[in-house]
């Protein structure tokens, strides 16, 4: 890498190659150097500099990871396809603001999903109805923002009809604006999801995910509080009368122990069947009942997640 790391948008032009695949804000998938399955992430949440966090729970060092996933030594020969996106054209925005300004201004050109393909999704995955911070961007606005902002290469796959928005926001207090983040994923006409030219699902963020939250509401409010991963997850537990919480991946789940804490309310983890998942449910879970708060998790099967699980008992 000629002694820079890659950048999160030089992980994604190799992510069809090596196998990774998306799950939540993060590529994960086999290590590079070892082969371990599902034990390698790649994320972009480091601060104050372009390089992205990545590492394998098995290998120790970074140098033959790098060497099996760039083996030419620099990340630029392998760029991305034309014509699909693999991060921000002028590199990682300037700052965490920069990112949520973009999350914001996304938001503020989406509208409600009634009528859109993305009604049509949620109806897919068993949610006919939500009460959540969903919106749907068509195609043609969804250029205009994307070439406006720090994301400028995040343009819409061929067949895309537009997006699906999961918005995420902080506990914030009265007058600050709540979105920090939001989940994009493209969805044809139909509702079916799409594809970049490599056959990789479509399904990236925008904004900071950290300390930020997508909320679904029962229709009546529920004392417990229910813990997820995926915006999915969230609106199908909240269907089932349960008020449910996604943080957008497993990874930053147990730094959130102290605002989960402060609501005060008995909360439910839903973490994914998976290592990453239930690793993190575990640490969270500590963490609430060393603060003596009342929880519990759920134990999911193997390579599940809570909207399959919860649509199997339907």
């Amino acid at each position: 890498m000629n002694g820079a790391l890659p950048t999160f948008a030089a992980w994604q032009s190799v992510a069809g190659g090596l196998g990774l695949r998306w799950r939540g804000a993060e590529l994960v998938g086999p290590c590079p150097s070892c082969g371990g399955t599902d034990r390698f992430h790649v994320n972009d949440r480091r601060r104050g500099g372009g390089a992205a966090l990545f590492g394998c729970r098995r290998c120790a060092g970074r140098g033959a990871i790098l060497a099996a996933a760039f083996p030419d030594g620099t990340a630029k020969s392998r760029g991305a396809s034309p014509g699909s996106w693999r991060g921000p054209s002028r590199g990682v925005p300037r700052s965490d603001d920069d990112r949520v300004d973009a999350a914001r201004m996304w938001a503020r050109n989406a509208r409600r999903p009634a009528g859109t393909p993305a009604q049509r999704y949620l109806a897919s995955r068993g949610v006919a109805r939500f009460n959540a911070d969903v919106r749907w961007l068509p195609a043609s606005t969804w250029r205009q923002v994307a070439q406006g902002g720090p994301y400028a290469r995040a343009l819409p796959p061929t067949g895309a009809a537009g997006a699906v928005l999961f918005l995420l926001s902080i506990l914030a207090g009265a007058g600050e604006p709540r979105t920090r983040a939001l989940v994009v994923e493209a969805l044809a006409d139909d509702g079916r999801r799409c594809a970049w030219a490599d056959g990789s699902r479509c399904r990236f963020a925008v904004g900071r995910l950290a300390g930020a939250w997508f909320r679904a509401y029962p229709p009546r409010h529920s004392p417990a509080l229910a813990v997820c991963e995926g915006p999915i997850d969230a609106l199908a537990i909240a269907a089932t009368g349960t008020e449910a919480w996604a943080a957008g991946g497993s990874s930053g789940l147990p730094r959130r122990a102290d605002e989960l804490a402060a609501t005060g309310r008995e909360i439910e983890l839903w973490p994914d069947g998976d290592r990453p998942g239930r690793a993190a449910a575990i640490r969270l879970l500590a963490e609430l009942r060393g603060r003596r708060v009342l929880c519990r998790r759920r134990r999911l099967p193997d390579d599940s997640d809570p909207a399959q699980q919860l649509e199997e008992m339907s």
